[in-house]
């Protein structure tokens, strides 16, 4: 019986010592699950809250970003995507760029785009995704709306 309770204190002592440091991670995963099921306003919520911690800002700027991206708030967007690209982390940088370049895309800002996803496939050559709207953008620039020819000549 002793030995439970033993148990029992250090198991709640462990969590109230690390509950600080770990706030930060599970808001940013309350986070992540509100957004995948679309509930983006408790989204924002959780990942502002994590992002008072201190933690990881960059990787919460950018999470913000994409639900901003969603909610259709361009400019807020944006801005924290731009916040976010401060990082040196190379991961985070590409798909800052490129969620930046589908903005830009979406906006008709064609221009901006492109060079978005030249970015990003600088940082990430091998990306199927990043080049095809690579390719998209270019067109878009190029006037070529009309479809591939069918190769009959």
């Amino acid at each position: 019986m002793e030995k439970r309770r033993l148990a029992a204190v250090l198991l709640l002592g462990g969590l109230f010592v690390s509950c600080s440091a770990r706030n930060a991670y599970v808001d940013v995963i309350q986070g992540n699950y509100y957004y995948g099921r679309g509930l983006y306003q408790s989204a924002v919520v959780a990942y502002l809250r994590a992002l008072e911690t201190g933690t990881h800002p960059e990787w919460v700027e950018y999470n913000l970003g994409n639900v901003y991206h969603s909610l259709g708030e361009t400019d807020a967007a944006a801005s924290m995507w731009e916040k976010a690209s401060a990082t040196g982390n190379d991961e985070l940088r590409f798909h800052i760029a490129f969620n930046r370049g589908t903005l830009m895309y979406e906006l008709g800002r064609y221009r901006e785009a492109y060079e978005e996803f030249k970015f990003a496939l600088q940082l990430r050559s091998a990306s199927v995704e990043a080049k095809v709207n690579l390719e998209l953008a270019l067109r878009k620039m190029a006037g070529a709306a009309a479809p591939p020819s069918s190769g009959r000549d």
